[in-house]
């Protein structure tokens, strides 16, 4: 066992400084101790310190200097050790190095992919982003573009063990082509090249897929039959451990006939990881087109959007892959130590309090996830049944769209209207 002994300070300001990728260096600092900085309670005051700018001597102890000498250090510790993030305080009429790091600040995708698009084909884009994956694209995309209600809940959400559950997927199956041929106008068994057609159109960018905004609305008695044989599906593999939740169902083969007699699978969260991602740089866009503007605090750059959820209510339950929904954009009022473990494959931080100097914006910034902070969504999310957030880490913005809580929520994942479906 090794002890160090340091000696106790008493700091005038304390906080830290990193060195950016032009030179300059960034200093947050505070009154007193960094504790409640690092800690994420408090904001901080920020400085940008241009890399040509020489610390006074002797300093007299303004926050002015004390940000030049902050910078000046950070400079030296980075040519002597290689770390970039220093985290430092003044006492006694004289600066001290605490600890020293060195960080990455990669730029995780996605970025836009189309400069314009059609608020029809926008909508459409988020509702095929929403449940992503090969079941899901096959199956559900090719009439839920059209619908405009929530999904109905399972009545009962349990395997039924007096059917085979190969009965309740050629329900599904049949379902799907009668919702699809009433909503597109064509001949039954159409809906496999339905699906195709509008994942190519809806990727291809520009104007909406013809047709999109004059779908026909599909029928809420087939809808609800449909919700109940998937849902009855889902309890089934639940319950043998095949899928977690709902999203892990969506991202199944389009064919799982031979995975419900089979044995065991165990790449279903992978799965669901993977489609998220593919559809994730067009949710970017159209919650970005569609969704309200907030302007924070860039922490971490990047761009990353999915579905918001609250970290204060998730902290303590993240024990196993799948605990959280697939490419979350994490909420919280205060960026605490506590939900550092939330952050794996997270898609956006934003944070009402805080600053870079928290410890959970640096191990953001260390996995490449976008944060902002200064944002205040917790009461919004609260009142909503579902929240989607697109994150600018780089520019400090986000793009919020909002869905009441008087719609009914499928699984924690609605998918109810969002804002509105234009009919031509």
């Amino acid at each position: 066992m090794g002890v160090l002994v340091q000696r106790e300070l008493a700091p005038t300001f304390a906080g830290t400084a990193e060195i950016l990728a032009d030179g300059s260096a960034e200093v947050i600092m505070t009154d007193g101790s960094a504790a409640r900085l690092m800690t994420g309670w408090e904001h901080g005051r920020r400085t940008v310190v241009d890399p040509s700018a020489d610390p006074p001597s002797p300093p007299a102890g303004t926050e002015a200097e004390v940000s030049l000498l902050a910078a000046a250090l950070a400079r030296e510790t980075a040519a002597a050790l290689g770390d970039n993030l220093i985290e430092w305080a003044l006492a006694a009429g004289r600066i001290w190095l605490l600890q020293s790091r060195r960080i990455r600040r990669p730029r995780p995708a996605p970025q836009p992919v189309s400069a314009a698009r059609s608020p029809v084909t926008s909508q459409a884009l988020i509702r095929a982003a929403r449940y992503p994956g090969e079941l899901s694209e096959r199956w559900l995309l090719p009439w839920v573009v059209a619908w405009d209600r929530g999904i109905p809940a399972a009545k009962a959400q349990a395997a039924r063990p007096d059917r085979e559950p190969s009965a309740a997927w050629q329900l599904m199956c049949e379902l799907s082509d009668q919702l699809t041929a009433q909503v597109w106008r064509t001949p039954a068994g159409r809906a496999g090249l339905v699906a195709d057609q509008i994942r190519a159109n809806l990727r291809a960018g520009g104007p909406a897929p013809a047709g999109l905004s004059r779908l026909a609305a599909p029928d809420p008695g087939l809808v609800a039959r449909f919700a109940e044989a998937a849902w009855e599906l889902i309890a089934h593999l639940r319950q043998r451990g095949t899928v977690t939740s709902a999203g892990e169902f969506w991202a199944l083969p389009a064919d799982i006939g031979p995975l419900l007699g089979g044995g065991p699978y165990a790449d279903a969260h992978a799965r669901s990881v993977r489609a998220a991602l593919a559809w994730e740089p067009y949710l970017f866009e159209s919650v970005t087109a569609l969704g309200h503007r907030w302007a924070g605090t860039p922490v971490s750059a990047g761009a990353g959007c999915g579905r918001a959820v609250l970290a204060s209510d998730l902290a303590s339950s993240v024990s196993r892959p799948g605990s959280l929904p697939v490419r979350s954009v994490l909420v919280a009022d205060y960026p605490l130590p506590r939900y550092a473990p939330l952050l794996m494959g997270a898609a956006g931080l934003v944070t009402n309090g805080g600053s870079g100097a928290a410890h959970l914006m640096t191990v953001a910034s260390s996995l490449g996830v976008p944060a902002v902070a200064g944002c205040d969504l917790t009461s919004l999310i609260r009142e909503s049944v579902d929240t989607y957030v697109a994150v600018d880490g780089g520019t400090g913005t986000i793009a919020v769209l909002a869905e009441p809580a008087a719609a009914p929520a499928w699984d924690g994942l609605s998918l109810a209207r969002s804002g509105g479906w234009p009919r031509g």
